[in-house]
Formats: C-alpha cells, sequence, structure tokens
C-alpha cells in the first residue's frame, strides 16, 4: 500500500456513543415498557396502572417498575393468607354481617403486566437503518 490515510477515534468517542444509545433507544425502550406496563395494569383506583416509571441509575441503563408496594401482588399472584386488622380490633366492610378479627384470604392468580411489557416485541427503532 503506497497510499495510506489513518483512521482514529477521537477521544471521547465512547461518550458520545453512549449518549446516543442511550437516548435513542434505551431511554425511549424503557419508557415504551412502563407505559405498556400500566396500560396492561387492572384499574380499580388507578394508583398501579399511573405508578410504572423508569429509574436511570447509569448511562445506558434503566430499571422499570412500580413504586407501589404491592405492585408484585398482581405481578405474582398471591398464596391464601389471613387478613388481621392493623388499626383496629376487627375488620368490617360493607355489606359484612358484623366485625370480623380474622378474614382468610383464598390468594389471588397472577395478573403480569410488567413482564409482557417487557417481552413484547417491538419495532425498530427510527432512523435505525434498515440492516
Amino acid at each position: 500500500m503506497t497510499q495510506r490515510v489513518r483512521v482514529v477515534m477521537a477521544r471521547g468517542w465512547e461518550q458520545h456513543v453512549d449518549d446516543a444509545v442511550d437516548r435513542n433507544a434505551v431511554g425511549p425502550l424503557a419508557e415504551a415498557i412502563a407505559e405498556d406496563a400500566g396500560d396492561g395494569a387492572a384499574i380499580d383506583t388507578g394508583r398501579l396502572s399511573e405508578s410504572y416509571g423508569t429509574e436511570k441509575p447509569r448511562q445506558c441503563e434503566r430499571n422499570v417498575g412500580s413504586s407501589l408496594d404491592y405492585a408484585d401482588h398482581p405481578e405474582f399472584g398471591t398464596d391464601p393468607h389471613e387478613i388481621r386488622p392493623v388499626h383496629a380490633e376487627a375488620l368490617w366492610w360493607p355489606g359484612a354481617d358484623h366485625p370480623v378479627a380474622v378474614v382468610q384470604h383464598p390468594g389471588t392468580p397472577a395478573q403480569p403486566t410488567l413482564r409482557p411489557a417487557a417481552y413484547k416485541r417491538r419495532g425498530r427503532p427510527k432512523g435505525s437503518g434498515t440492516s
């Protein structure tokens, strides 16, 4: 080879690539997963469906989930368990014949929303090319 051109990446190129990946792929994908999880959640009060969001612990990484302490119950279901009063001597609800000290809850089947949202097949990001 008699003629040569030397190609060298400029200093800091890694950060530029990380920024582009974070801004154009990781961030939007995480937001889409959070939105789909919220859209798929069963709506009683709406708190669960509105609680899904993202956290950015570091560049090119996102955590997607709910901030509610009970969000894992519909996601994974619950086993049969006892319910006891916390701030009163007995439990009572509209329609109950009388206050009770303990209720045997039969458990609930899983109604996952976060996992299906994470595994959903998504199209290519805009501007990603055809290859």
